[in-house]
């Protein structure tokens, strides 16, 4: 039995299922003074749920403190079933109540007490995906949500800063989709607004369109259809994106054309090299929803645009018979790429929640918690301001 005392006037002992490999639990327990007094209430060796004392862990913690941030605590140490009875026979002959928790998870359920006593030196610095999921779900079932929205916030903002740090140096844009899609269930489970809508964001554009993307990838436990608002959130994306890519090969501005001699062949030039050196970069839409490729990488190509790689992106030198008079077509070949890198980089900061609003609906947790109503004027609280398809 590893014990591991959380409150030296604690009246609870929460027993759980040790897990051997779980080095987090040996170096907490390893630190703690193996002087401490021992349980009063051990109970027998083996319990109805099977549990022998020699492959668990056990945790001294408060009722009182459990019972403060979550109901089912409460009800568990201070309710007229089974176990609050007991509980309250041990507090009054002070005893230490044991109270076995087979199905729970050892680093979980510590982590846990320990945020709820205040000992924040024995938090892990960095912990992963799969221990941010059980605590998602340890937080669905004892009801304590609220209580874990600032760990669980910074959690997952720790986790977004890395993903976008190593973002350019990750060759298989899969693998982070599968760690992205995991957060998205952690931000859904824990209630977090601001987290859902940004890793909605990020997965959607690091998406290559394709309807199987997620089929192997999405946990199965959302209550509502996260995978449509995906869906639709990574198609309108893909529109807009190409929207802006067709609006600049359409530029017609009459009255600078008339100031210059060459302006018909200028157009016909600046409109030639904008296409052609949009679809060597794998910006220009073979079709709207960019099938094959990811919207990171379009936005990841588009600063090839600027006019000092231009050149270089061509293979040669853009320029036309008025080059002499005026480079008119340079200009305008300049000026709409310019406009839209500035569009597409709007657009992702909008994504990723670095503006005033999101992009989109589709990345409202309350309004997919809504039933995923598109309409403005329906009274649904959102928490984080975003557009509407009207407004789009």
């Amino acid at each position: 039995m590893t014990r591991i005392t959380l409150d030296p006037d604690g009246d609870v002992c929460l027993r759980l299922p040790y897990h051997h490999h779980n080095i987090y639990i040996q170096t907490v327990a390893e630190a703690q003074d193996d002087n401490e007094a021992s349980i009063d209430n051990p109970g027998p060796a083996e319990s109805s749920t099977g549990l022998r004392s020699k492959t668990t862990v056990d945790l001294i913690v408060s009722s009182k403190v459990l019972a403060t941030v979550s109901p089912v605590f409460k009800t568990m140490f201070y309710g007229n079933f089974r176990e609050g009875v007991e509980a309250a026979a041990a507090r009054a002959s002070s005893r230490l109540y044991m109270q076995e928790l087979p199905e729970d998870d050892d680093e979980v359920t510590l982590v846990f007490c320990a945020l709820t006593h205040g000992k924040t030196e024995q938090l892990p610095e960095e912990p992963s995906i799969p221990f941010q999921l059980a605590m998602a779900e340890f937080a669905k079932k004892y009801l304590c949500i609220k209580f874990l929205e600032l760990p669980g916030r910074a959690w997952l903002r720790r986790e977004l800063e890395q993903e976008e740090l190593s973002r350019m140096h990750v060759e298989v844009a899969y693998y982070s989709v599968a760690r992205l899609c995991h957060l998205l269930y952690v931000a859904y489970t824990l209630d977090l607004p601001h987290e859902f809508a940004v890793i909605m964001g990020t997965i959607a554009i690091n998406l290559h369109g394709r309807n199987d993307d997620l089929s192997d990838l999405m946990p199965e436990r959302f209550d509502h259809n996260v995978m449509d608002f995906l869906k639709a959130l990574r198609r309108d994306c893909a529109h807009r994106v190409h929207k802006e890519v067709l609006k600049q090969a359409a530029v017609y501005d009459i009255p600078v054309f008339r100031e210059h001699k060459h302006v018909p062949n200028c157009e016909a030039v600046a409109n030639a090299r904008y296409t052609e050196a949009t679809a060597i970069l794998g910006i220009w839409p073979i079709r709207p929803e960019y099938i094959g490729t990811t919207l990171q990488a379009v936005f990841d190509n588009l600063p090839a645009l600027s006019p000092g790689l231009m050149t270089a992106v061509l293979d040669e030198p853009v320029e036309c018979t008025c080059a002499t008079e005026s480079g008119y077509c340079r200009v305008q070949l300049s000026k709409r790429a310019a406009d839209l890198v500035s569009a597409c980089s709007e657009m992702r900061e909008d994504l990723l929640g670095r503006r005033a609003e999101f992009l989109s609906y589709y990345q409202c947790l309350d309004c997919l918690k809504a039933g995923g109503i598109a309409d403005q004027n329906v009274a649904v609280d959102c928490r984080c301001a975003h557009m509407y398809p009207d407004e789009n």
